[in-house]
């Protein structure tokens, strides 16, 4: 859904905040370019960045200089392009005729990251109430009105990828079983319904090692510090969690960037009474990783191609 034009108050921001740059890149959307399509694009866009190719307008950026920001799909983008690089580390790829390494950036800061598609983590019922997303999918309700892009032919199962890869953790970071290596992370969110998806992930990482910072919001819905860029009627940018969250987000690009951890590791809940809480950053969910693989794969099981005729809506 979202475009560089659309977020380009939101990178000047960044950028101004941070004192550095912020790169917003327009990547190929499904359901006409489904996966790998995507995650192909951010890894041209973090190449280009390090190895310019001839002409180029910018100087080379070195990976320790360079922050992966995301909300919501790009969240879930830039969590499994971590989780390429973290596996790539003795390849190399040939760039503009050169032979080149993939090291991994400082850091990743995400907002309401969305890595389950799914649906089957127990926030999605749970923080129904609290969110901006209705039950359903429309593109997958009986009745939607057929187009020239969906469904698709021959038919898929979601916009995005296969069924059948809907457990692979290049399209869902949270199946990813290792993040030994990975760059230090931050994370934020309100009480959403994709907030399992995110916190499985930071969970993971902080048990296998890694710097890890989740930052919960207690009643918030998704995206909630930056939903007037698609709604600009909400006005979500004035309210005090909003501004506490997007304070935290230029901290956290801030450190990325100029090579330090975050100090305040762990998890919190801020809370509207301001009586915020500290969580236990490995604990998250409460369930085990083991739990969170049976689940996901059981919902995936009962996904089907959808056609006009054959809607998803019971596994929603």
């Amino acid at each position: 859904m979202g475009t560089p034009g659309r977020y380009h108050s939101l990178a000047v921001s960044l950028a101004t905040s941070t004192g550095g740059r912020c790169l917003s890149f327009r990547y190929r959307l499904a359901p006409q370019n489904p996966f790998p399509a995507a995650l192909l694009d951010a890894l041209v866009c973090y190449l280009s960045l390090l190895y310019p190719p001839p002409g180029s307008f910018h100087e080379a950026v070195p990976a320790s200089s360079i922050v992966f920001a995301g909300d919501s799909a790009g969240a879930c983008l830039a969590l499994a392009l971590v989780q390429l690089l973290l596996f790539s580390q003795t390849a190399r790829v040939h760039f503009h005729g050169r032979v080149v390494s993939l090291p991994l950036p400082s850091g990743s800061a995400v907002l309401s990251a969305g890595t389950d598609f799914t649906l089957a983590l127990p926030s999605w019922k749970k923080f129904a109430s609290n969110d901006i997303f209705f039950d359903t999918w429309s593109m997958l309700e009986p009745g939607y009105t057929p187009c020239a892009i969906w469904p698709t032919v021959p038919p898929r199962g979601h916009p995005y990828c296969e069924i059948g890869m809907m457990d692979h953790p290049l399209v869902a970071p949270l199946m990813a079983v290792n993040w030994r290596g990975a760059p230090p992370m931050w994370f934020a969110g309100g009480q959403e319904r994709f907030a399992d998806s995110a916190k499985v992930v930071a969970e993971q990482a902080a048990r296998q090692g890694v710097s890890v910072r989740y930052e919960e919001y207690e009643a918030m819905p998704h995206d909630f510090p930056i939903m007037m860029l698609n709604w600009p009627w909400a006005n979500t940018g004035d309210w005090p969690q909003s501004r506490k969250c997007l304070r935290n987000w230029v901290k956290a690009c801030t450190s990325f960037g100029q090579g330090q951890k975050l100090q305040d590791v762990g998890a919190v809940l801020y809370t509207t009474d301001g009586e915020d809480r500290l969580l236990e950053v490995e604990e998250l969910t409460g369930l085990t990783f083991a739990e969170v693989q049976r689940l996901i794969r059981e919902k995936q099981a009962e996904w089907k191609a959808w056609t006009p005729q054959l809607a998803s809506k019971s596994i929603l």
